[in-house]
């Protein structure tokens, strides 16, 4: 079983295929115990790594690899392991694991099991700053013996990493590739870009490259240093192995820790790295440009999107971001083509703070598509004393308030993905998407369902998208539960009765985690649950609770536009852009939409379809830049699409 599952392919056929090494490599049939050390089954990488121990035989590591299933890669990557082993200059404080087999066409293989612990955690347990250096010491110590076994004088030429960074760049600003900190990371290009001049033509070394060469690839075993995992093996500038070991020294051990003005590594660290490995100096000029390079290939490891960031890769940003802040100074501005307007983003702090980090897609979209046109985009808190200094004509862009002066505009997430709207109002019942007509048989099926079922892979958790509907209501609550606004036909607690009163299912409520609750409106709820049973307030999450529905009440919660996404109709008690594929309640006649609310035929694909590839922005696409200023210029603001 594996996490209680039973077990998979990997776990079969790895226990399948150690028979038949101990078979080939001579070892005993019996005797032998297992721990496993590694394992990752996904689609495209799984393997698993364990620790094999026999009395007499000794202790392996013993990895099979269910996939890739290159027969030529796994071996390639043992033959590697064997020649580093052979050239290593072995002693009694570095060392590396012997290679003992391999069976290419299973693909697994045998190493000496090496008892100790990662760098990595030796260095994170309390060890001293002082400590850590030392330790440091040796692991350039490791790295200088090694580069040494095949090594070469030879000038040093930028120009393939650069080349690689500017093809990367022109992806990135046509939203062809998405980027962590997109800012950040077009600053980091063009100081690559500026840097490279300064190294061209200089002597370097260029040494057998280990090619994965971090404080997690080294072992400290009983004093001793072991590298292990080389990846590359071929001729390359020093530069590639120092920078990525001092970055991730950097970066695990010296987080927080203030650097020199003109440092990106500190003074201290490349010291003691440097006092190891003498192979080259800190002066090393590939050592110096592909450390700019290490930042970029390490934050191009971080998706994009935070959705899809794990946790380590959260971390890995964090850690990164301040030393990426430092190396990636501003360039100086080139002059702009076209004397142009000045927009201002008016933020919460939070929103500011992002967009000065180079992470708020709307405002890193906009900047990318009115910048070639000679404008520029600012941003500052919103605040009253920063609206009340602009002037009424000043572009001015807010965040799901009403706008700022007689040109200022609205911008709003578009409820998920990449979709945002541009409006001049912001309320969103007024929006011109609101009072146009959709006419789903306008909207070719085919193109719908594709679109639909492409973005409910996306945006829903596959475990909620197979969930059968069981019967209860769901009642996302947002804010002000005793009153009723003018946008509202009934208050939020009056909508509760009458779900009650028009309906016999459970209802299962939520409350807002943005909102505040007042001491009435919590006993308003409590009175609710003590007078009708079937009435509960509950923490479930909002795809959830939409999976398992039979269908939405709310007044206008976005929770009912991602009920489109489960293919779940809901009643709305208020005003809305998206109120075309709901039933509405009409305080006149207020059984009717408790009895239609159920009909079968509502058109869920073509709608998604109708409201965000005909009536959003969507900002993965490469014509994002077009479509933001053919809005703004529909919208009033002097900016022409034609001239870009």
């Amino acid at each position: 079983m594996w996490f209680g599952k039973a077990r998979s392919d990997l776990d079969r056929l790895a226990d399948l295929h150690w028979q038949s090494v101990k078979d080939q490599a001579g070892l005993p049939q019996k005797g032998w115990t297992h721990a496993r050390l590694a394992r990752r089954d996904d689609p495209h990488n799984s393997s698993l790594t364990q620790r094999v121990s026999h009395p007499t035989a000794g202790e392996f590591a013993y990895k099979f690899q269910l996939r890739p299933e290159s027969q030529e890669g796994f071996e390639a990557h043992f033959q590697r392991q064997q020649v580093a082993y052979d050239s290593f200059p072995h002693s009694d404080a570095l060392g590396m694991p012997r290679p003992v087999f391999v069976d290419a066409v299973r693909r697994v293989s045998l190493v000496d099991y090496v008892d100790g612990v990662p760098v990595s955690e030796v260095m994170k347990r309390g060890t001293t700053p002082d400590a850590q250096l030392a330790l440091l010491t040796q692991c350039g110590a490791w790295l200088d013996a090694f580069h040494r076994c095949q090594h070469e004088t030879r000038r040093f030429r930028p120009a393939h990493t650069l080349r690689y960074y500017e093809k990367l760049k022109q992806k990135i600003e046509t939203r062809e590739v998405s980027v962590a900190a997109r800012g950040l990371f077009l600053r980091g290009i063009d100081t690559l870009a500026a840097t490279a001049p300064n190294y061209e033509g200089k002597n370097t070394v260029a040494a057998i490259q280990h090619g994965d060469f971090h404080l997690r690839n080294l072992i400290w075993s009983a004093g001793r240093i072991v590298g292990i995992d080389v990846s590359k093996a071929q001729i390359a500038p020093v530069g590639y192995d120092v920078a990525k070991i001092l970055l991730d020294f950097t970066s695990v051990c010296r987080e927080g820790v203030a650097l020199p003005s003109d440092h990106i590594i500190h003074p201290d660290t490349l010291a003691a790295f440097f006092k190891g490995y003498r192979l080259v100096g800190a002066d090393d000029p590939s050592f110096n440009f592909l450390l700019y390079a290490r930042i970029l290939a390490t934050l191009r490891t971080v998706p994009g999107a935070q959705r899809d960031r794990t946790h380590a890769k959260t971390r890995t940003l964090q850690r990164l971001r301040p030393i990426a802040e430092k190396a990636f100074h501003s360039p100086n501005p080139e002059p702009v083509r076209h004397p142009g307007k000045t927009i201002v983003f008016l933020l919460t702090q939070s929103s500011l703070e992002r967009a000065r980090r180079g992470e708020h897609v709307f405002a890193e979209a906009v900047q990318a598509a009115v910048q070639p046109l000679g404008h520029r985009v600012v941003h500052k808190r919103n605040t009253p004393q920063n609206r009340t200094a602009l002037g009424a004509d000043d572009l001015t862009l807010v965040h799901m308030s009403d706008p700022v002066g007689s040109k200022g505009l609205v911008f709003r997430h578009a409820y998920a993905g990449p979709f945002w709207k541009l409006e001049a109002e912001a309320a969103r019942w007024t929006w011109p998407i609101a009072k146009a007509d959709f006419a789903p048989d306008d909207i070719d099926t085919d193109t719908a369902r594709a679109f639909f079922d492409h973005w409910r892979r996306a945006l829903v958790p596959q475990q909620k998208v197979t969930a059968a509907p069981e019967p209860f209501i769901y009642v996302p609550l947002q804010g002000k539960l005793l009153q009723r606004r003018g946008f509202q036909r009934a208050s939020p607690v009056d909508m509760i009765q009458m779900t009650l009163k028009h309906s016999d299912l459970p209802i299962k409520a939520t409350l807002h985690p943005s909102e505040a609750y007042s001491d009435a409106e919590r006993r308003a709820l409590d009175d609710l649950q003590r007078d009708a049973p079937r009435f509960r307030v509950v923490e479930l999450e909002m795809h959830t609770a939409l999976a398992t529905c039979r269908y939405v009440v709310t007044e206008n919660s976005s929770a009912a536009f991602h009920a489109i996404l489960h293919r779940r109709p809901s009643i709305l008690f208020a005003q809305i852009d998206f109120h075309h594929i709901c039933t509405a309640f009409h305080p006149r006649s207020p059984s009717q939409a408790f009895d239609e609310v159920l009909r079968p035929d509502r058109p869920y694909d073509r709608y998604l379809y109708w409201y965000w590839a005909l009536h959003a922005i969507n900002l993965d696409l490469a014509s994002a830049g077009g479509a933001l200023r053919a809005r703004m210029a529909d919208l009033g603001w002097p900016i022409d699409p034609a001239r870009c």
